[in-house]
């Protein structure tokens, strides 16, 4: 990585798998949340979660008017834990591209941006063809091959077992975190090595 930070880019299916109480939690989702949170009491003064201030609008208003069951306090902790960005108007950038958007600003910053999120890897690739057309990104054209479309990812899209592998490799407080909270856990309940 050369020095260059990495971040990780929170869309909303991360928050639902993490909090959502209609379906099973996703463990892998919970465990990164608890990294998240550990985390800030190791490192301070640097926030390794950023999503925009439109999804945490979005996250606000649908736990409150669909899960009342989960506490203000959960949109409160994400508030201080996460960096938020703002952003355009919605009509320039929707909601599934935010993540595509922040991930552009960051990249170009130098940091490294992996995508944290339940939807499909390939959903992320015609995604970024179509954001690519839409902003007039150099390269990007109606009709690109997803091979073309990968050649061009300014961001890696990952689920969050594969961000704790991510972590685990590049996070310099891996160790010290993972000493309070433990390893993630697989569905079936081994620790992943």
């Amino acid at each position: 990585m050369g020095g260059r930070r990495l971040r990780f880019v929170a869309d909303k299916s991360f928050f639902h798998d993490a909090f959502r109480t209609d379906y099973p939690r996703q463990p892998d989702a919970v465990w990164l949340w608890a990294y998240i949170m550990a985390r800030k009491a190791v490192d301070r003064h640097h926030r390794i979660l950023v999503t925009s201030t439109s999804i945490l609008t979005k996250l606000q208003q649908e736990f409150r008017d669909k899960f009342p069951e989960i506490p203000p306090q959960v949109i409160l902790a994400i508030q201080s834990l996460t960096e938020r960005i703002s952003m355009p108007t919605e009509a320039d950038v929707s909601l599934e591209l935010v993540p595509l958007y922040i991930s552009k600003i960051l990249r170009d910053a130098g940091t490294v941006p992996v995508i944290v999120s339940s939807v499909k890897f390939g959903k992320w690739v015609e995604r970024e063809k179509r954001a690519g057309v839409r902003w007039g990104l150099e390269g990007f054209q109606v009709g690109m091959s997803d091979n073309r479309a990968l050649e061009k990812l300014w961001f890696i899209p990952s689920n969050t077992h594969q961000a704790s592998l991510v972590l685990q490799s590049l996070d310099p407080v891996y160790k010290e975190v993972v000493q309070v909270i433990g390893r993630p856990q697989s569905v079936d309940g081994r620790a992943h090595s």
